[in-house]
């Protein structure tokens, strides 16, 4: 069996740890879903939703009161 170089030991472990990071990153990505939003998130997409929201007609306001 022949020994391996060092460029040859370093690029395995370089490997070895880029699969261990994209590990990483997904276990994260999967606790994130799971936590519930922010308050300065939950804010920015109340923002978002509201800017979004065509204004009500004032007259439909009051035809739908009246029913």
């Amino acid at each position: 069996m022949k020994a391996k170089t060092a460029t040859e030991s370093r690029a395995e472990i370089r490997g070895m740890v880029a699969k261990l990071d994209e590990i990483c990153k997904a276990d994260v990505r999967k606790h994130a879903a799971k936590r519930k939003p922010s308050r300065g998130a939950r804010l920015r997409q109340a923002e978002a939703s509201v800017k979004d929201a065509k204004p009500r007609d004032r007259r439909l306001v009051f035809k739908e009161m009246d029913q």
